[in-house]
């Protein structure tokens, strides 16, 4: 039989299966995380024996009835399967260079591995045997070609960086870090603003805040910015300390710190000491501003070995403080106290922790010099930062708030509360929970149930969260008969049109595609 037709068919497959795995070692900084995998272990073992079982099945049939077509079909079971899953990913592969070099050379080491191993087979059963250990193995040898030509990567990255330092060096410019586990792009965009009514303003785009995102940034720089802002995210303690190393920052803000990317970091003092890094980083003369709110941020405030200030949304002698706040579904309005004469404000953003971000950088930009009247100005026609409680036009009567970017414990309340906002309207509340928390999986989407029985009428769930929100849903005393539960993000979706009337407000929470 002609053998090339199953081994280009089993290369697609292979190919397919390992765009998950290389775009899992994207996410992490191309470093394979067994913290991140653990979790998910047994579904993916379990769907990685299924499907090459079908895929080596078909080189069986192939030889045993003579028909490549019915091979083909079975084969056709685990290609579509593969596609369907990496389409429905949320957040898809960026082909950069370094993806795209290391999509090539896993396809040529699988497709070698696979023309080899199929080609010496002398009996069926030996191709497939061959053929199946090859797909069960693809992720693993996607992550040994990644370790395999890191080092090349690394000089290549360290060039770009080298250069990114080099440039940003060269400014003469305020140099701004923000880090935290919520709020980081929300503050840094307030922050940008503000400092535009007097500076030349670079920022960080989107929410890249990794050292190759601030390569990509320096890349913009024209040479007479005045302020520079960088945002810091981790995953892992020492991120954040390479990151400050390349800004050099003399400011920082600081906007607290959740249980987030548990996974990676293993528990919340390591995630501490991950935020920590950039005050530590900061000069004898810097100055940083917390989240009083915060007690992991209050801590490191109490402790800030370089001048600071708090901020909070209670009447503090210690900081500043917002007084007299007014919350509605339209924004808020509020008092900034503790900065010699009050400072009325309205904002259109949404919920309490935008206060907070407000508070955060209007203290920084006061230290740079903004004009108090300026501030207030850039306040009243912010723009909420897209998926983090943004509100949606809608056709149907529905109101939409998105607030579908991430997720942490402090969003979940802070989104509940602007729901509560919403007063004889059925509130709705379309969630998946919270990921990357390793251990704390169970417990802490448990919460996120019981918060939510407390706010809303009807439920929608959907992913491997599902059961331990229902069952906090349960403990709150939720109506089990106004929980949906289902399978796919996408059967979710199509729910939504019988499960919504008019009128009703919908709050999309928590990593949903």
């Amino acid at each position: 039989m002609n053998k090339l037709p199953i081994i280009i068919l089993f290369c697609v497959t292979t190919l397919l299966w390992s765009y998950r795995a290389v775009r899992a070692l994207q996410m992490g900084g191309y470093k394979l995380s067994l913290a991140e995998i653990r979790p998910r272990f047994i579904k993916i073992l379990i769907e990685h024996l299924v499907l090459s079982a079908l895929a080596a099945a078909s080189i069986v049939t192939a030889v045993y009835t003579g028909s490549l077509a019915l091979s083909y079909g079975v084969l056709f079971i685990p290609i579509v399967y593969s596609a369907i899953d990496a389409a429905k990913l949320r957040t898809h592969l960026k082909f950069t260079k370094r993806a795209v070099r290391l999509c090539a050379a896993v396809a040529v080491v699988l497709a070698c591995l696979q023309f080899v191993l199929i080609t010496v087979a002398k009996t069926p059963v030996a191709m497939a045997i061959c053929g199946f250990c090859v797909l069960i193995l693809s992720r693993a040898v996607s992550a040994g070609v990644c370790a395999a030509i890191s080092p090349f990567e690394s000089l290549n990255n360290k060039r770009y960086i080298k250069r990114a330092k080099e440039k940003i060096s060269s400014l003469n410019a305020f140099k701004i870090g923000i880090t935290g586990s919520f709020g980081k792009t929300s503050c840094k965009n307030i922050l940008a603003e503000m400092l535009s009514a007097k500076y030349k303003v670079i920022k960080t785009e989107k929410n890249y805040n990794t050292p190759m995102g601030l390569a990509l940034t320096a890349q913009r720089i024209e040479g007479d910015e005045e302020v520079f802002i960088a945002e810091m995210g981790a995953k892992r303690e020492g991120d954040i300390a390479e990151l400050a190393n390349i800004v050099k920052p003399k400011y920082a803000i600081i906007t607290g710190v959740a249980p987030q990317h548990l996974a990676t970091f293993g528990s919340e003092e390591k995630i501490y000491r991950a935020k920590r890094e950039l005050v530590k980083s900061l000069p004898p003369d810097g100055f940083a501003v917390f989240n009083g709110d915060n007690k992991h941020s209050l801590k490191m405030f109490e402790s800030c070995p370089v001048r600071s200030k708090a901020v909070f949304t209670a009447a503090n002698e210690t900081g500043i403080y917002a007084g007299d706040i007014t919350l509605n579904n339209n924004g808020s309005s509020f008092t900034v106290k503790g900065i010699g004469e009050d400072l009325r404000l309205t904002t259109r953003l949404l919920g309490r922790h935008n206060i907070i971000n407000i508070l955060l950088c209007l203290t920084l930009a006061l230290e740079l010099g903004i004009d108090r009247e300026a501030i207030a100005e850039v306040v009243k026609g912010l723009k909420p930062t897209p998926h983090r409680l943004e509100l949606l036009d809608t056709s149907n009567g529905v109101t939409v708030i998105d607030d579908s970017y991430n997720g942490n414990i402090e969003g979940v309340k802070f989104a509940l509360e602007v729901l509560s906002l919403y007063a004889g309207k059925r509130k709705v509340v379309f969630t998946q929970g919270i990921v990357e928390l390793g251990k704390r999986q169970a417990e802490m989407n448990g919460l996120v149930g019981a918060m939510t029985a407390e706010i809303a009428d009807v439920v929608i769930l959907t992913g491997e969260n599902a059961k331990y929100i229902k069952e906090g849903l349960f403990n709150g005393g939720f109506p089990a008969d106004r929980i949906y539960i289902f399978k796919t993000f996408r059967e979710a979706s199509e729910s939504l049109k019988t499960i919504l009337m008019p009128g009703d407000v919908l709050l999309i929470q928590n990593d949903i595609p």
